[in-house]
C-alpha cells in the first residue's frame, strides 16, 4: 500500500493504479486457479466414471463369452451320454456330473448380474455432469435398459431353462440308500427325457445369442471409449489401480515358505526356494456319513516359478504324489465294508485323475502377485472362471511361515 504522505504528491495515482492491479491479479489467480482445479478434478472423476461404467459393458461382454464356451463344453459332453445310452456305466464320472448339470434348473433364478456400478450411474447426478457428455450418457442408459431387457428375457423364455427341476434330484437322492456320489441312476432315468432332448437340441440356438450379446457388448463399450478418448490401455490401468492393492512382489520377497489363505477343510501350503523350483503341499479333509472324524487327502506337487512384471508365474509339473490318510476317522463294525470301498472308489477316482493330468504335460499358471507393506502377506489375483461369482477377479493370499 502506498504511504499516506504520497496521497498528496503527484505519484499516488501510480501507487493506487499499482495496488489495484496487484489486488486483482491476486484475485484472478487465486479464484481462477481454484476453479481450473475444480474443472479438473470434475473431469478426472468423469472419466473414473465412465471407465467403471464401459468396465461393466466388458464384464458383461465376457459373462456371455463364458456361457457360450460352457454350454458348448455341456453340449459335447451330452453328446457323449446320447451316444452311450446304452452302455452309460463304462462313462467316466466327470462326463455324468457334467450331463446332470447341464439338465438341472436350480431353484433361484438361473441368469443373474451384478448391478453395482449400474446403481450407482443412475441414481448420482454428480456423475452425469462430470462426464459432461450427452451421447455417453444416453449410449450407458441404452446399454443398462437393453441388459435387464435380455436378463428378464432370459430368465423366461423356455429355450433356456434347464428341463429338470431340482426337486426331482432331491428326491432320487432321499430314495437312493447309498451317499449320492455317484449320478449314473439319475442320469439313466433322464437320458430319454422329452424335455431333456429337447433342450440339448436348441443349445446351438443359445450358443448363437450368448455369442450375439457378447458382441453387442462389446461394441457398445468400444464406441462409448471412443466417445470419452479412453484407450485401450487406460482402460487395463483403471482396472489395474481398482484390483490391486500393495506392491509388486519381488524374486527376493518370494523365497520362503507360504500358508495360502483357504477354506477350514483344506491346507496348502507353497515353498519357493531361490533356484527358482517350488512344492506346494495340499490337505483336503473331508467328512462321509459312514464315518466319524475327517479323512485326509494329502497331494504334492512340484514345478518351478519366475516373477514378470508384477506377475508370479508357476509351472506345475503333471507328475505328483498323494496318499488317503484314514488314520483320524473312526466307525462301527457293521460300516467297515462301506468305510473299505468308499475309500478304495476314492483312490481309484483320484489315481484315475492324476493319470489323465500327466497326459496333459506341465500347467501354466500366471497370478498377479502384490505383497503387502510388511512383506508377511501376499495377494495373488487372477480372472475368474466361476459364472456364478459377482467379480471377475479371484483372489488368493498367501501368509508368510514364520
Amino acid at each position: 500500500m502506498p504511504k499516506w504522505q504520497h496521497i498528496t504528491g503527484k505519484s499516488w495515482a501510480k501507487y493506487l493504479l499499482m495496488t489495484f492491479a496487484g489486488t486483482t491479479l491476486s484475485i484472478i489467480l487465486t479464484f481462477g486457479t481454484a476453479g481450473y482445479l475444480d474443472r479438473k478434478e470434475q473431469r478426472e472423476d468423469g472419466r473414473q466414471a465412465a471407465m467403471m461404467v464401459i468396465h461393466d459393458m466388458e464384464n458383461s461382454a465376457d459373462l456371455f463369452r463364458k456361457l457360450a464356451d460352457l454350454e458348448e463344453k455341456q453340449f459335447n459332453a451330452a453328446q457323449v451320454v446320447l451316444a452311450n445310452a446304452d452302455k452309460l456305466g463304462e462313462l467316466d464320472a466327470d462326463t455324468l456330473m457334467l450331463f446332470a448339470e447341464y439338465i438341472l434348473h436350480a431353484s433361484s433364478k438361473q441368469f443373474v448380474y451384478d448391478e453395482a456400478s449400474e446403481r450407482i450411474f443412475l441414481s448420482s447426478q454428480d456423475v452425469w455432469k462430470n462426464i459432461n457428455n450427452a451421447p455417453f450418457i444416453d449410449a450407458v442408459q441404452e446399454f443398462y435398459h437393453g441388459r435387464r431387457r435380455i436378463y428378464d428375457d432370459l430368465n423366461s423364455q423356455l429355450f433356456f431353462q434347464k428341463p429338470v427341476p431340482q426337486e426331482q434330484y432331491y428326491k432320487f437322492m432321499i430314495n437312493n440308500t447309498e451317499v449320492v456320489q455317484d449320478v449314473l441312476p439319475f442320469v439313466k432315468e433322464n437320458v430319454h427325457n422329452a424335455n431333456v432332448e429337447f433342450y440339448i437340441k436348441y443349445s446351438f440356438a443359445r450358443r448363437r445369442y450368448y455369442q450375439t450379446f457378447s458382441d453387442e457388448f462389446t461394441s457398445i463399450a468400444n464406441r462409448c471409449k471412443f466417445m470419452m478418448g479412453i484407450t485401450d490401455t487406460e482402460l487395463a490401468q483403471y482396472v489395474a489401480n481398482r484390483t490391486r492393492s500393495g506392491k509388486p512382489v519381488t524374486a527376493k520377497q518370494l523365497v520362503g515358505t507360504w500358508q495360502q489363505q483357504t477354506v477350514e477343510d483344506v491346507e496348502v501350503q507353497n515353498e519357493y526356494r531361490k533356484d527358482h523350483t517350488f512344492t506346494s503341499h495340499i490337505v483336503s479333509y473331508t467328512a462321509y456319513p459312514y464315518y466319524t472324524g475327517l479323512v485326509a487327502f494329502r497331494y504334492t506337487q512340484q514345478g518351478t516359478w519366475e516373477i514378470k512384471g508384477d506377475s508370479l508365474i508357476m509351472v506345475v509339473e503333471p507328475s505328483g504324489e498323494y496318499e488317503i490318510d484314514r488314520s483320524m476317522i473312526s466307525y462301527t463294525p457293521d460300516k467297515e465294508a462301506l468305510v473299505n470301498s468308499t475309500l478304495a472308489s476314492w483312490d481309484e477316482m483320484i489315481s484315475a485323475s492324476l493319470e489323465a493330468r500327466k497326459a496333459e504335460g506341465p500347467l501354466r499358471n500366471a497370478f498377479c502377485a502384490m505383497i503387502d507393506a510388511t512383506g508377511d502377506k501376499i495377494e495373488l489375483s487372477y480372472p475368474s472362471e466361476d459364472l456364478e461369482s459377482d467379480e471377475p477377479i479371484e483372489r488368493k493370499f498367501m501368509m508368510r511361515v514364520k
